[in-house]
């Protein structure tokens, strides 16, 4: 189950305590990632290019691009409001033309129409760093240096005959008013005459809600040590502007004494984390061995109505000769708390999956095997489906690692929509390999790179990556689509609009951008002209339902 395809065991025969493994190919050192030449609209042309690149598509150093007749007008963003919206500005001096000292200067953005502006601040500019592949993820991947790590923005050098993106994320307020926002970016450095850029934000119609629909339950491995104040409020910052929920972090307290004064106290919290977002409610499987805790916990998720956020993970891929014990936990823990699902992920060609079990999270690839059919049976019945990936599965299957392209991180959440999963468990965003510089290389003993590690340490505390912000992409994704579907069926069901209703119809078919998990589209353009006709149609939909 190799996840890059290949059976990379070795035999050892004999006596010998230990041996050296030695890399049973040249991989490593033959499948060097080859120039990528793109056609583009330029910002800019000369010896300098500029060019705007979708979040959807990793830039590489060596990627080259070549001007189409006509040039683009400014750089462009579509969002909702209370969303964020990622984009890449991609600079390329030509060899022997590198740039020092980089200044970018962001302008207020003013509507159109009535004047309300989207400020410079709500305009987030970060650097990309890049990190070494030695070995791929998959034996179709290429060895050689990926884009992953988001730091904040400070001026920098270009590099000469390299390609240099910018990542620029847009965040639109709740009551930002729709439509056109313009203003620019500027761009200074020595080497270069001041170029302004004009910049153009689209506001969509309607807005996000501040808790997504999509559930996620995102795990901090404290086996790498436990964070430093500053770094908790970092890590809690980093999930509640992403949209992601971190168990450790937000999730009810370990028994102690005085439990009940402890819930209380933990209350103001615990609300805030949930008014910002906060999507999931762990609660500590330590007590079941403390059962009047955990009936406290119980009463407090019960009175404070917390039901459809609260889990308990009592098993992780279980075996068949753990089952016994665990369907005896699982028993006890309903005696005490049967107000708190209990959530267990499974995995292999025995899959626990229990009926009593609430929160069933299955690997993904278990959708396609003989359990799919239970799967999909209990996703129809109305019970909640999650779902997780870790080091497999292998491509073509989506998956987060550091060599995949940005759009198999982002279609897992098309896929979870499709097939009606409400969630996703993911083991560890600060697993760092042993031995290994998370700075450089992020490959693991799989081998595979950048499982486990989602948010990267740097001097100034926890940083996003490109893969933290396609999966808060592609939650927002999910909210578009659960959205379009609220409207479309408020729509069928008033009878009015046939016209609209059958245009809505035609555009939720979704079967040629994800017609199963192997073969769903690997092109950026599909996937967000389709995201782009769903608001347009969210907005249209709008104006015929009541729904806000």
């Amino acid at each position: 189950n190799s996840p890059h395809g290949g059976i990379d065991t070795q035999f050892v025969v004999g006596n010998t305590r230990s041996t050296r493994l030695d890399a049973w190919t040249d991989a490593p050192y033959a499948l060097e990632q080859g120039e990528r030449t793109f056609t583009r609209n330029l910002l800019r042309d000369g010896s300098v290019q500029v060019w705007q690149e979708s979040a959807v598509n990793k830039i590489f150093r060596t990627d080259t691009v070549e001007a189409r007749s006509t040039a683009a007008d400014a750089i462009h963003v579509r969002l909702a409001r209370n969303e964020w919206e990622s984009t890449q500005l991609v600079l390329r001096p030509k060899p022997g033309q590198g740039l020092s000292n980089l200044h970018i200067q962001r302008s207020t953005l003013r509507h159109n129409d009535s004047g309300a502006v989207l400020p410079a601040e709500d305009i987030q500019l970060h650097a990309v760093r890049y990190h070494h592949v030695p070995i791929p993820s998959h034996y179709e991947g290429a060895t050689g240096y990926y884009p992953d790590a988001l730091v904040p923005y400070t001026p920098q050098a270009i590099a000469a005959g390299q390609a240099t993106p910018i990542w620029i994320t847009v965040y639109a307020q709740p009551d930002l008013p729709a439509g056109e926002y313009e203003g620019y970016l500027e761009l200074s450095a020595q080497g270069l005459e001041p170029l302004e850029l004009p910049f153009k934000v689209t506001v969509y119609g309607f807005s996000l809600p501040n808790q997504p629909s999509f559930k996620t339950d995102f795990v901090y491995d404290l086996d790498q040590g436990a964070p430093s104040r500053a770094d908790v409020l970092r890590y809690r910052k980093l999930a509640r502007e992403y949209r992601i929920t971190l168990r450790e972090f937000q999730g009810l307290p370990e028994p102690q004494t005085n439990y009940a004064n402890v819930l209380e106290t933990f209350l103001p919290k615990l609300k805030a984390h949930l008014d910002a977002g906060q999507s999931t409610l762990f609660v500590p499987a330590s007590l079941l061995n403390h059962p009047e805790q955990l009936k406290l916990a119980n009463a407090f998720v019960k009175r404070h109505g917390l039901e459809e956020a609260a889990f308990v993970q009592l098993g992780n891929e279980p075996r068949p000769p753990e089952w016994d014990n665990l369907i005896q936990r699982i028993a006890a823990w309903k005696v005490h708390a049967p107000n708190i699902p209990v959530m267990v992920t499974t995995t292999g060609l025995q899959p626990f999956l229990q009926a009593d079990v609430e929160r069933w999270v299955p690997h993904l690839q278990l959708f396609d095997t003989t359990f799919n059919r239970d799967l999909l049976d209990r996703i129809a019945s109305g019970q909640e489906v999650w779902w997780y990936i870790n080091h497999a599965p292998p491509r073509p299957y989506s998956n987060l690692f550091v060599d995949f392209p940005a759009m198999e991180h982002r279609m897992l959440f098309w896929q979870a929509w499709a097939l009606g999963v409400k969630g996703m468990h993911y083991w560890a965003v600060n697993y760092i390999p042993p031995g290994t510089d998370p700075e450089d290389v992020l490959l693991d003993f799989t081998p595979v790179n950048g499982d486990g590690l989602l948010l990267h340490p740097t001097d100034s505390g926890p940083a996003p990556s490109i893969r933290w912000a396609c999966i808060r992409d592609g939650i927002e994704d999910y909210e578009y689509l659960r959205i379009f579907r609220a409207h479309l069926a408020a729509l069928e069901a008033q009878g009015t609009s046939p016209e609209l209703v059958a245009l809505a119809q035609s555009a939720y078919d979704l079967k040629r951008l994800v017609p199963n998990l192997l073969q769903y589209t690997r092109d950026p353009a599909a996937l967000l002209n389709k995201r782009h006709e769903l608001a347009l149609l969210i907005e249209r939909m709008a104006g015929s339902t009541r729904l806000q």
